[in-house]
């Protein structure tokens, strides 16, 4: 358990500095992060809900955006954008499970976090790296040799993806292959295939920072760049 708790929160505090690092980068480009924890917490996406105007109540010391203030007041659109691995399941969750002797167990607190969120935004789309097996010829054949109800990292099947989109009931996506050369342009296809009046992006990693960077650098007027609040884990790696 030590070495996943070194990857997630680095050695001497690495991954909170380099979150708060990538929050001032964001904010100097007039956008909105929040550092929804250190890097410790074994299910970050309960936290990241009372981060937002849509959980039950809100974090200590979290103030709402004027555009949240508007968008919550007129029941206007909202839509989540989720980082699969580091927030809702830990990419060596199959170590976890072995350690941790019951599996699967540990995914219950996100995967009940998830049907929160699903159930207050307008649409929730997971976004992750990992392959899919079935829509790549050179990996289908190991198929036989990825199970469970969320498969191990790098990979994904249509079985993950079922068991992740139920849960939505028809209004949660998961996307994979998340591009690691130029993640802004996957994330733009996101943003634009799915239209809001708010974003939530909720992350874990130096790619999903550099993403909302670069996003905040391609908009024009401080309006478009308030739509999207990044929802940092603190992790140092996913």
């Amino acid at each position: 358990m030590a070495i996943v708790e070194a990857v997630r929160q680095g050695f001497w505090g690495e991954g909170f500095r380099l979150a708060s690092k990538s929050k001032r980068t964001i904010e100097a480009l007039g956008g909105t992060c929040r550092i929804i924890d250190k890097g410790n917490e074994s299910n970050p996406l309960a936290r990241a809900l009372d981060h937002t105007m849509l959980g039950p109540h809100l974090a200590e010391g979290v103030v709402l955006t004027p555009l949240e203030l508007e968008v919550k007041a007129h029941h206007k659109p909202v839509n989540c954008i989720i980082d699969l691995d580091g927030v809702i399941v830990h990419p060596w969750q199959w170590l976890l499970d072995e350690v941790e002797g019951d599996k699967h167990d540990s995914l219950i607190p996100s995967f009940r976090a998830l049907v929160q969120i699903t159930e207050r935004a307008a649409h929730t789309t997971i976004w992750t790296s990992r392959f899919n097996i079935e829509k790549n010829p050179y990996l289908s054949w190991l198929g036989r040799f990825v199970e469970g109800r969320i498969p191990s990292f790098p990979f994904m099947n249509k079985t993950g993806i079922m068991n992740l989109e139920r849960l939505g009931k028809g209004k949660v996506e998961v996307r994979t292959n998340k591009s690691l050369r130029n993640p802004v342009k996957d994330l733009v296809d996101i943003i634009d295939d799915y239209p809001a009046d708010l974003y939530y992006y909720v992350g874990s990693s130096g790619r999903d920072r550099e993403a909302v960077a670069k996003y905040l650098v391609m908009k024009e007027t401080p309006a478009e760049k308030q739509q999207l609040i990044f929802l940092d884990t603190g992790h140092w790696k996913l």
